[in-house]
Parts: structure tokens; C-alpha cells; sequence
């Protein structure tokens, strides 16, 4: 079977071809939308061009697997962009998928239990053959996602001002290292919000807080103990979602940007929920987004699809079938390219 999957989030648009079990290519270009924003299909659409633009010339897929932000929130522009890739790709299947959902079966490998997202944003996922999917956060910047690379960014940039403004709780690390990188901190407020992917350009100053708390800085490894503190809670709520007994193990994946980051994230992380949950069993993602995308073009062994589709993690588009002149003219001059999306 032949799979074009993608993972559409708000920093990067990933897509890859699968062939059988192998993945034979794959691609990266900047993202930054979301099916819950105004014009979300088209900015979606217009990343998933470029991503296929970047791949060479390849047989029609079987099956289209996207994963995107903004799925449960925005149903009409998931159809709409259901409809817009069945269109495209005549023959196949196209399967939408929340984000957070690709990302629990890549790190899963198609099996329940809890997962923790954290990069950009940070949202956990509970869910298994018996149970109703459990969303714990991923409310998004300005409610939510507390302990993402977006809240840590935030809160370095804060501190940076507060430094500036002679404010407690400054840090001229971080002003020095926001002055490099965005200019004079005066204008800064004003940069960031006239930016329209002012998500990403906050969340990227995650990195400068990074080295800024492995130098030392005691306001930057503040901003990151809190984060893994919420990242924790968020965690054993997500488990405690599966088993409110506590009687027996739980799987939990780790996936996502910041929990690459062993020293400042995910060993604090695995300490402080392993504590409150002592029966979870923490461990590495098996696979990514793309691999868990890959997992939705055939059967799932630890998860209910209609469950899913329920609970609106889950969007399936039946095949269009494909005209006889279109195939015959693929199949005499090999004409049979997937490398438009959208």
C-alpha cells in the first residue's frame, strides 16, 4: 500500500511517502496553521503545495493521511479540506486526523493509552479500546497550553522586559539574548503582536531560555521548572483519565520538541510523574506524527476508529472512484504523479 501522510502543525508541515511498512521519502517546510484559524484550508492547502512541490514524482497513493491542528474545533473547514484533497487525489482515501491524535499512535504505535505533546503547544491524550479520548490541555496559547515551548518563550520574553523596566524578576541574560534577536526590547511588544505567526516567533525563544538556564541563569531555570511542573500535571491528569483506580499500568508515550530536551524537561519530567503515578510507564515515542499518520491507513489494534470519530479526533473521506480515461491515460504513459496536494 502506497501512503502520503503529513503532519500539519503551527511551526512546520511534514509530509512523507510510505511504501508497505518503509518510509521511502520525506520533506519539511514552515506551517504555522491551524483548521480553527480565518483562512486555516487555504494556508493548510498552500503548506501541503509546497511540502509535495519539494517530493519527487511518485505513483498515486492508496491512502492520504493528514494530521492537523484544529480538527474538533472547526468540523466545516475539516470537510472542506476532506473534500478538497478527495478531489485531488481520485482513487485514494483521504483520512483527517487531529495532530494530537497522529502523534499518540506514532509514539504508541497504534496501542492505547496516554501520550503528552509538547512542543509549540502542549496538550495530553488518553485513550484506548475501552475508553472515550481524553484531551487534557491543548487550549491553546491564550488559555492553555501551559509548559509548551509557546508558555516558555512567553515567559523568558516577560522576563526580559521586566529586566529592561528595572522590574523584580528580570533577567539580563534574557534581555540580551531577546535584544540579538528581535532588536531594540522597546519594540519589541509591538513586533510580536503585528506578527502574523506570532505563536512560532514567541515559542522559538524557548531555545535562548534553554541555554540560558544551562549557563545558570536562575530566572530561565525557573521558567523551565515550571514548565515541566505543568507538563507533569497535565500528564498524571491524562492518567488518571484512563485509570482513575490506579490499579494498573499505563503506557504514556513522550513526543514532541521539548522532550528532546533530557536535562531540562524530560528527566525532571519522568521524576515528577512517575511520583504521582507510580504505576505509569513512561517511555520514549516509538515513532513520530508521520509514523502514527501512517498507522490510520490500516487497522488499529488497541483503538476504536468509531470512538474516535466521536469523540472528533477522527475523519474519514470515502475513495473517489477514478475515471476510466484518467486511469487508462496513468496507466500508458505513466502518468500517475501525487505530487499536488490539496
Amino acid at each position: 500500500m502506497n501512503v502520503l501522510a503529513a503532519d500539519v502543525g503551527r511551526t512546520t508541515c511534514r509530509l512523507a511517502r510510505f511504501e508497505g511498512e518503509g518510509r521511502t521519502v520525506s520533506t519539511e517546510v514552515p506551517s504555522g496553521a491551524s483548521l480553527a484559524d480565518p483562512e486555516g484550508v487555504e494556508r493548510i492547502t498552500a503548506a501541503l503545495e509546497a511540502a509535495a512541490a519539494r517530493l519527487p514524482a511518485a505513483p498515486r497513493p492508496d491512502t492520504v493521511v493528514v494530521g492537523t491542528t484544529g480538527l474538533a474545533q472547526a468540523p466545516t473547514a475539516a470537510q472542506r479540506l476532506a473534500d478538497a484533497l478527495a478531489r485531488r487525489h481520485t482513487g485514494a482515501e483521504v483520512v483527517l486526523a487531529s495532530d494530537v491524535l497522529t502523534a499518540h499512535l506514532g509514539a504508541l504505535a497504534g496501542h492505547g493509552g496516554v501520550c503528552l505533546i509538547a512542543g509549540t503547544g502542549a496538550v495530553a491524550l488518553a485513550v484506548d479500546a475501552d475508553t472515550d479520548a481524553r484531551l487534557v490541555d491543548g487550549h491553546g496559547y491564550l488559555l492553555g497550553d501551559a509548559g509548551s515551548g509557546f508558555a516558555v518563550g512567553r515567559a523568558g520574553l516577560a522576563a526580559a522586559l521586566r529586566s529592561a523596566d528595572g522590574r523584580p524578576g528580570g533577567s539580563q541574560v534574557l534581555a540580551v539574548a531577546a535584544t540579538e534577536r528581535f532588536g531594540p526590547l522597546a519594540q519589541l511588544p509591538g513586533r510580536v503582536q503585528s506578527d502574523p505567526d506570532a505563536v512560532r516567533l514567541v515559542a522559538g525563544f524557548s531555545v535562548p531560555v534553554a541555554d540560558a538556564a544551562r549557563a545558570g541563569d536562575v530566572v530561565a531555570g525557573r521558567i523551565w521548572a515550571d514548565a515541566v511542573t505543568a507538563l507533569a500535571d497535565t500528564t498524571v491528569a491524562a492518567c488518571h483519565a484512563l485509570d482513575p483506580s490506579g490499579t494498573r499500568t499505563v503506557p504514556v508515550g513522550l513526543a514532541g520538541s521539548l522532550l528532546r530536551l533530557d536535562d531540562l524537561v524530560t528527566a525532571p519530567l519522568v521524576a515528577l510523574v512517575t511520583a504521582a503515578c507510580p504505576r505509569a510507564r513512561l517511555e520514549r515515542a516509538r515513532g513520530d506524527a508521520l509514523d502514527g499518520a501512517r498507522h490510520l491507513a490500516g487497522p488499529l489494534p488497541g483503538l476504536d476508529p468509531d470512538r474516535l470519530r466521536a469523540d472528533g479526533l477522527l475523519l474519514r473521506s470515502p475513495r473517489r472512484d477514478v475515471p476510466a480515461h484518467v486511469a487508462v491515460a496513468g496507466t500508458r504513459r505513466g502518468n500517475t504523479s501525487s505530487r499536488r496536494l490539496g
